[in-house]
């Protein structure tokens, strides 16, 4: 079990670096290339370039699955939504409020967004059966 998870841990990571460098590479493209003024749309688009990748790479190679999408992608979406936003909120918290320069504030909101998205991906996305969701269930149902 501990090597499944080591193994599959390796393989999000760099799966979540090759989705950083596209959320990374639109963000700056977008900025200093198209001249956007606004950092935190630039870095939203990005993040939606990103999450596709980390999809495709988590579903094909990271959990190896070949069911159908529809098993997984409402949760996968629900989840990346949720990151997305604390991804968005974090990055405009250090930009807007704290000035700090968006290529840091998108290092330290990206590190943090991606601890959580490991957890989500690994006992909510991708398993046949959420665990986290069916053990929450039994113990409400339990009293």
């Amino acid at each position: 079990m501990l090597n499944r998870l080591v193994a599959q841990g390796s393989k999000f990571a760099l799966i979540g670096v090759g989705a950083t460098c596209v959320h990374f590479t639109i963000l700056t493209l977008l900025i200093e290339g198209c001249r956007i003024p606004w950092p935190t749309v630039a870095t939203a688009i990005g993040s939606a370039f990103g999450i596709t990748t980390s999809y495709l790479g988590n579903y094909m190679w990271t959990f190896a699955r070949n069911e159908s999408h529809r098993e997984f992608i409402g949760r996968f979406v629900f989840v990346y939504l949720f990151s997305m936003a604390t991804n968005t909120f974090m990055f405009a918290l250090q930009v807007d409020v704290l000035g700090f320069h968006y290529i840091p504030a998108f290092f330290l909101a990206t590190a943090i967004s991606t601890a959580i998205n490991f957890s989500l991906c690994k006992f909510i996305v991708f398993e046949r059966r959420p665990r986290l969701i069916s053990q929450f269930a039994s113990r409400l149902l339990k009293g």
